[in-house]
């Protein structure tokens, strides 16, 4: 046999021998792994400091926008999303009735549907939950709708929710929702 053929049969019997040494040793080293961090992913899950956060927008850009801002802010954070504050009431009240609240609400005034933005605020505002409202309303206005409702009591106004004039500014966003 010549040196070409010795040389190609080396060559082919490599891949062969490492194929069945990582076929057998692969899955074991990961075993190993996986069993040894596995205590910890626990340990972790259990003081879990990811952020649960519900977005109530019916415009899907800014809603798709809104959760990129949400990311920049808080990586790891759980993101659900209604277009309706009949919806958003509605996951409210199942987050409530399992101790696993929202940690904070980003939602439009005007949405779909019969209820506004402001209607959600006034439902869940004697909860701990923050709200950040976005909204293409100026400030002014938006101070004006939520004031008609606060009865001018000044614990109501020490938990006014926050506001972010549309179009958002990214930067400004993530500023407010690291400060929740």
């Amino acid at each position: 046999m010549s040196f070409v053929a010795h040389l190609m049969i080396f060559l082919f019997m490599i891949p062969l021998v490492f194929g069945w040494l990582l076929l057998f040793a692969v899955p074991f080293g990961a075993l190993a792994v996986g069993a040894a961090a596995a205590p910890f992913a626990f340990r972790q899950s259990q003081k879990s400091s990811r952020k649960r956060v519900l977005i109530v927008e019916d415009d899907l850009g800014m809603k798709l926008m809104l959760e990129q801002i949400v990311r920049s802010a808080s990586p790891e954070a759980i993101i659900t999303a209604s277009d309706s504050e009949e919806g958003a009431s509605r996951l409210l009240e199942e987050g409530a009735s399992l101790r696993d609240n929202f940690d904070f609400v980003i939602a439009d005034i005007f949405l779909a549907g019969e209820g506004t933005g402001i209607d959600l605020w006034r439902k869940y505002r004697h909860q701990e939950t923050p709200f950040v409202f976005a909204s293409v309303a100026e400030r002014t206005a938006f101070d004006r709708m939520v004031a008609t409702d606060a009865g001018g009591t000044e614990a109501v106004f020490e938990r006014l929710p926050a506001f972010l004039q549309k179009p958002l500014d990214p930067m400004e966003c993530v500023k407010v929702l690291r400060s929740l």
